[in-house]
């Protein structure tokens, strides 16, 4: 262990308590079967999203010519509902309800790894689960499955990026690039993390030696993340140029939206 290791310390982790995880895993299947599930055929044709989400299904393993962006490269959820050998609408809601309860547990597991108490970990966690905008809204509309796997694949980046394993990191951010745009938002958070860490913001101060060995540990910390980024990062943007997709809202599709949308952002929110 170095000594910037040894001077950062690590998390303290609370056991896993049985009968807590069971109990909230219980909590969360009683409260997805409350929280019921929308009726597709009475929306169907409506304009929401769960129409572009069936077709993409109802297309894998191959994709669908018809989903206008940016729908159309979020292909994580509505493939897999598609490789299931069952209706669409019953697979986007099998995985649904097994992604809420995996988040609820994944989201108690967390809490734990940042020291909490098991009860207040299993609380906190049930209190997500109540959440009827956010976690009860995704239950029942089943078909915003990439929602829940980019909530998980957040959950799991926060994580990795706490206990220093670069390369969990990468993998959960390279499967939430298919998911969901908003997975991309840990890229600046973790490049922040990591620049502060014994950065000129850091509160630990080490001897002249020991500085800079602590230094260059983090130097290399740097690097392999940075590296471990770089598939989902790549990832996100090459969906954007080899997956099928329509015109969308904006004009939404294809790469040239993604690399002028921050200027095009910026621009809007000054002069309006």
């Amino acid at each position: 262990m170095t000594p910037w290791q040894a001077s950062s310390g690590s998390p303290r982790t609370s056991r896993v308590d049985p009968r807590h995880l069971a109990a909230l895993c219980v909590f969360t299947i009683v409260a997805i079967a409350l929280y019921g599930r929308i009726d597709h055929d009475a929306v169907t044709g409506g304009g929401w999203d769960l129409d572009r989400y069936r077709l993409m299904a109802q297309a894998a393993p191959g994709l669908s010519h018809a989903v206008d962006a940016p729908f159309a490269y979020r292909l994580l959820g509505p493939y897999f509902a598609g490789l299931l050998p069952l209706p669409d609408p019953t697979a986007f809601y099998l995985l649904s309800a097994t992604l809420g309860v995996a988040l609820a547990a994944a989201l108690y597991a967390f809490l734990l790894s940042e020291g909490l108490d098991s009860a207040i970990a299993a609380f906190t966690s049930a209190l997500f689960v109540l959440n009827h905008g956010l976690f009860g809204w995704l239950i029942w509309d089943c078909f915003q499955l990439n929602d829940l796997l980019c909530l998980l694949s957040l959950v799991v980046m926060v994580w990795a990026l706490a206990r220093r394993r670069p390369w969990l990191f990468g993998a959960a951010l390279l499967l939430g690039s298919l998911a969901r745009e908003t997975s991309l938002l840990m890229v600046p958070v973790a490049l922040a993390t990591l620049y502060a860490r014994g950065g000129p913001y850091s509160k630990t101060k080490l001897p002249p030696k020991e500085g800079r060995e602590g230094a260059s540990e983090m130097a290399a910390e740097r690097r392999r993340f940075s590296l471990a980024m770089l598939p989902g990062i790549a990832l996100f943007f090459l969906s954007r140029l080899a997956v099928p997709a329509t015109e969308g809202l904006a004009g939404t599709s294809g790469l040239p939206h993604y690399l002028r949308a921050p200027l095009t952002f910026a621009l809007d929110h000054t002069y309006v």
